[in-house]
């Protein structure tokens, strides 16, 4: 995007997500709405099981890092209560079910307890409470003050927008339906990069061949 918001470049990508063994690996069948040929989507299917066979005999780097971040998104997700004042804004609908919608700005005085943590003293939005299940299924979130990363070569600029959407599963599993970032980040302090993220997940299927979730993911960038 430019200084304008106007679309520069669009980029799309469609990816079949398995998760096996605590961690996801995606397969890729189309780029910018086209399917991938023959051989393209041969080669992607081999690298594929090369993938789930080292990770089922070996285990792997990707199933430790992934179970790391969900580890540190739980310790953040536990500082909620104390990080925000929350006040109940109203009601509404989500895929055909009634919410609760709370407020959250962030509260005076509260200390992060870890550097993970941080981040939530420079964030507000609302989220989003199915008044049946009690599950959070919707939180829009912005940014109010700069976000550092990788020691201030990443930051992330005020007014940067976050949405993430999850759906209770026929199961009763709570998978994601849609995650979308939309904002400006200025990376190392020469390049600023504007850009919009909407990634959806649809097509959630159980392989019968084992006990994982399979799902079909679109990803557009600008």
């Amino acid at each position: 995007m430019d200084n304008d918001g106007r679309v520069k470049s669009v980029d799309s990508t469609l990816h079949d997500v398995v998760i096996s063994h605590g961690a996801p690996y995606s397969r890729l069948l189309a780029e910018d709405g086209r399917r991938l040929d023959s051989g393209q989507s041969h080669r992607e299917e081999e690298r594929m099981v090369r993938e789930l066979t080292r990770s089922a005999r070996d285990g792997s780097g990707e199933q430790r890092a992934f179970q790391e971040e969900l580890r540190d998104r739980r310790v953040a997700m536990r500082q909620l209560s104390d990080a925000f004042h929350w006040t109940l804004h109203g009601t509404s609908m989500h895929c055909g079910q009634p919410v609760w919608v709370l407020r959250a700005r962030p509260r005076a005085g509260w200390r992060p307890p870890t550097k993970e943590a941080r981040m939530l003293s420079k964030v507000a939005g609302e989220v989003w409470i199915d008044q049946r299940e009690l599950r959070m299924v919707k939180i829009d979130a912005h940014v109010e003050a700069t976000l550092s990363f990788a020691w201030f070569l990443l930051r992330i600029q005020p007014g940067f927008l976050f949405r993430f959407e999850q759906i209770r599963w026929e199961d009763g599993t709570w998978l994601p339906r849609r995650a979308f970032v939309k904002g400006e980040a200025r990376i190392a302090a020469i390049k600023t990069v504007r850009l919009e993220i909407d990634t959806q997940y649809s097509g959630y299927r159980r392989n019968q061949n084992e006990s994982r979730i399979v799902a079909s993911v679109k990803g557009a960038g600008q």
